[in-house]
């Protein structure tokens, strides 16, 4: 039960924000009580640091498989990856876990060096790119968050998809 309440938690989180999140709706999402949410979770910060460390997983997975073919076909996949985020509620929810006030919470939403330095070689491979893998993977994490928050923000998307693709070409080219 305690995995389905993550489920049940972030689909929630994913689909309303944080705005629509309440233990009151994950309850009522997961037909249970209340109660047996916070036997599971203890609190709603324990709950939601659940759900950060699963989207944080889930990031890092898609972008490495995004990454699997490699050269252009692999920089296609990614932006296509950072659309879906966008349109699917998944970008918004991630940056309202990012600055969330609770410190645990925002703390599960932080990449380890592991999980930094295997994005870093899954670029390298990917797209024959040269350098320590932990600093290739921090630079690949912020272009794909930059260019995520750009489509959240600014919303012009064929004119980020431009320089998008331009930032690719400088650092393959």
């Amino acid at each position: 039960m305690k995995l389905q309440i993550i489920d049940h938690a972030t689909t929630l989180l994913v689909e309303h924000g944080l705005g629509g999140w309440s233990l009151d709706a994950l309850a009522s999402r997961a037909g249970c009580a209340k109660g047996l949410l916070l036997y599971h979770h203890r609190s709603k910060a324990t709950l939601l640091a659940a759900v950060a460390t699963r989207l944080r997983l889930q990031r890092q997975h898609r972008r490495l498989e995004a990454m699997a073919p490699g050269g252009p076909a692999a920089i296609d996949a990614l932006w296509l990856l950072l659309l879906e985020e966008a349109s699917s509620g998944r970008s918004t929810a991630w940056l309202s876990l990012v600055s969330f006030t609770e410190p645990a919470v925002r703390e599960c939403t932080r990449s380890t060096p592991e999980e930094i330095r295997g994005l870093g070689e899954g670029a390298g491979t990917a797209l024959d790119l040269e350098g320590e893998p932990l600093e290739l993977g921090r630079m690949v994490a912020a272009t794909l968050d930059g260019f995520g928050v750009g489509l959240l923000v600014d919303g012009q998307e064929s004119e980020l998809r431009e320089a998008y693709h331009r930032h690719w070409l400088g650092l393959i080219g």
